[in-house]
């Protein structure tokens, strides 16, 4: 139904169905969905519910937010949009990397799908983290890595902010240090490269 709407440019139309849906299912109205911080969203979500319901509800949402994203990106209206974007992220990295039997289904968003639609200064360096924290999971270590050095020049004027990142850079690479060669190639970080980002994390370290 949503979907069908959003094709026809019924954009009111598509937010009321969105509302409705959120309100019959989660108790929730968009702008709670969107505006309540990312930790306690989660939290009310999967309180006093099974792991499968809890991981459902994490999902719907987040499904619904993505949705609500693209009829305001569609309408203009960027903050709006970004704010939806940015609160579906944060639900499924959080849900992702915390739940090792979650299956996203057919109709929900990608973490990757909904980060083409965000400009990377939105988001938080705790969001950026995790999302590092993601790749890693998945195996996608380049990106993981990429994620890495992105905060490294988020935070270049703040020298307690970048030991602090270097330390998480040091156990990143001793973790994937300990994966076979063939689950770095195919994450297209190869173990020479490896030493070449630790390199460069050490200049991170000396000011260089």
């Amino acid at each position: 139904m949503i979907l069908g709407l959003k094709k026809r440019q019924e954009y009111r139309a598509s937010l009321e169905a969105i509302e409705e849906a959120l309100n019959t299912l989660l108790d929730l109205n968009l702008e709670k969905l969107r505006d309540v911080p990312p930790a306690e969203l989660f939290h009310r979500l999967t309180i006093a519910e099974t792991m499968m319901v809890g991981r459902e509800k994490v999902l719907f949402a987040a499904t619904l937010l993505n949705e609500a994203g693209d009829v305001y990106m569609a309408q203009d209206q960027s903050e709006e949009s970004t704010a939806c974007y940015v609160q579906a992220l944060q639900l499924l990295l959080e849900l992702i990397t915390t739940d090792d039997l979650v299956s996203l289904p057919n109709h929900t968003p990608t973490v990757e799908d909904i980060l083409t639609k965000i400009d990377p200064e939105a988001l938080s360096l705790e969001t950026q983290h995790a999302t590092m924290r993601y790749f890693e999971k998945v195996g996608a270590y380049a990106q993981a890595e990429d994620r890495l050095f992105a905060m490294l020049e988020t935070v270049a004027d703040d020298p307690e902010a970048i030991t602090d990142l270097i330390a998480i850079g040091n156990l990143f690479y001793e973790r994937i240090q300990r994966q076979s060669d063939a689950a770095l190639i195919a994450g297209n970080l190869a173990r020479s490269e490896i030493a070449a980002g630790m390199a460069d994390l050490h200049n991170y370290l000396n000011g260089e």
